[in-house]
């Protein structure tokens, strides 16, 4: 990340800094936010990124893991927006409870993927990974509290949960108003989507194909490098 010299340290959180996680920060609607809330922050790189693309908002990262969350707050702490950035260390469940009257413009959120499957042994991986601490339901459910009334909440999922979190999104008032597919290259199918839910329909949705690495070869495709190079030194 691009900041003097600021990096991002990822050593204690549960999961480090990944392609998702940066395509989100990169591709979230968050320039006219005033308050942005990013829901399992990890070591606090997509709520960085908001800082950094937003230069007014102020920013608070909620996470459940505790090394996680220590881990965060530091790089908040060590980097140029750290009077914007906090970090608090609970469940987003307990959190939207505790907060009934608290309301941000942009939600963010790299979520559990998996709904199935075989459960990691270490326990901060599987909460990391699979949905046994928040549900997809759940991750929809405190969002739709949590957001003003013209707010914006932005989320990566694998394509079948994400669908599926978009039509649970709709049963309940939230409309899906723009899409990015991501595939690792041209020829490969879309394995995660970037969407953007709000309290507003949107007759035309705004739907856009990525993808990460030329059909042949392993360099990047300069949609991809221009996707990102505000916040990686070698872009």
């Amino acid at each position: 990340m691009r900041n003097e010299g600021f990096e991002v340290i990822h050593q204690r959180s549960a999961f480090k800094v990944g392609t998702d996680a940066v395509l989100l920060g990169a591709w979230a609607n968050i320039r006219s936010a005033e308050n942005v809330l990013d829901i399992g922050t990890g070591c606090g790189i997509i709520a960085l990124m908001a800082a950094q693309r937003n230069n007014s908002a102020r920013i608070t990262g909620i996470e459940l893991d505790k090394e996680s969350a220590i881990e965060a707050d530091r790089n908040f702490s060590n980097s140029g927006w750290s009077e914007r950035l906090k970090v608090i260390n609970i469940p987003i469940q307990e959190f939207t409870l505790k907060n009934e009257h608290l309301k941000f413009d942009h939600i963010l959120s790299n979520p559990p993927f998996f709904n199935s499957g075989t459960l990691s042994n270490i326990e901060t991986q599987k909460r990391a990974r699979h949905t046994t601490s928040l549900s997809h339901k759940e991750l929809i459910d405190c969002s739709k509290q949590l957001l003003t009334s013209n707010g914006k909440a932005s989320f990566v999922l694998p394509v079948p949960e994400a669908e599926a979190c978009i039509l649970s999104a709709f049963k309940i008032g939230l409309f899906c108003n723009r899409k990015l597919y991501v595939q690792p290259r041209p020829d490969k199918p879309n394995d995660r989507l970037l969407f953007e839910l709000s309290f507003i329909p949107s007759e035309i949705i705004e739907e856009k194909t990525l993808s990460i690495r030329y059909q042949k070869g392993n360099d990047y495709t300069e949609a991809y490098k221009n996707f990102n190079k505000a916040f990686y030194l070698n872009f």
